[in-house]
């Protein structure tokens, strides 16, 4: 075998696909900044995109959205395996997909938008399905969905500027599709799940 030569920012390639590679990490972080035309030619490759949010200090990786890829790569496998998402994060998941498309209409900055997590859960409580519980139990249940979003999702993140206060990432983007907001609407319109308990299965 005719090994290729060893590139400094080849250990980068693999954290990017167990994990998100924040700036704590300083030297995986200095090697994304310093290679990442040559991170991301290798991964666009394979159908990913790199996503670096320098304003955060975070990268990771996300499938390249089907309707802007062009032919062949349309076909190839994803990396990341459909999920099945519960009413109350796919709620959630609506909420900030609104938020980020009106930030970028009326504001016009590729800067990702920030929101006062007091604010979403007032718009979360108002959705009819999550109203049928006390608020007590509705707000328990809207902070563990806050966790999976920043956990797994990786759509928002502590803005670490007021109390409360997260940053919608672009990632959003990527996840709330044509196709998750028409299943949003079948469930909504109760032509299929109805209650707060129910998933969707989305890819």
């Amino acid at each position: 075998m005719n090994w290729p030569r060893y590139e400094p920012y080849f250990p980068v390639l693999i954290k990017l696909l167990q994990d998100t590679i924040y700036s704590d990490d300083e030297k995986s972080w200095s090697l994304i900044l310093s290679y990442r035309q040559e991170i991301e030619q290798y991964f666009i490759k394979i159908g990913m995109l790199l996503v670096v949010v320098e304003h955060d200090e975070f990268a990771y990786l996300s499938n390249i959205p089907r309707d802007d890829a062009p032919d062949g790569f349309r076909d190839l496998p994803k990396l990341t395996k459909a999920r099945r998402l519960s009413f109350p994060v796919t709620a959630i998941c609506i909420l900030l997909k609104k938020h980020y498309v009106q930030h970028q209409e009326n504001v016009g900055s590729f800067e990702p938008p920030t929101i006062l997590l007091h604010e979403l859960f007032e718009e979360y409580q108002a959705i009819p399905q999550v109203a049928r519980n006390d608020e007590w139990r509705g707000r328990q249940q809207f902070e563990t969905q806050i966790n999976k979003l920043i956990s797994e999702l990786r759509v928002i993140r502590d803005a670490k500027a007021d109390e409360g206060m997260y940053r919608i990432l672009p990632s959003i983007n990527s996840l709330v599709t044509p196709e998750f907001i028409s299943q949003w609407e079948h469930l909504k319109l109760g032509k299929g799940a109805k209650t707060a308990g129910d998933e969707i299965e989305l890819d």
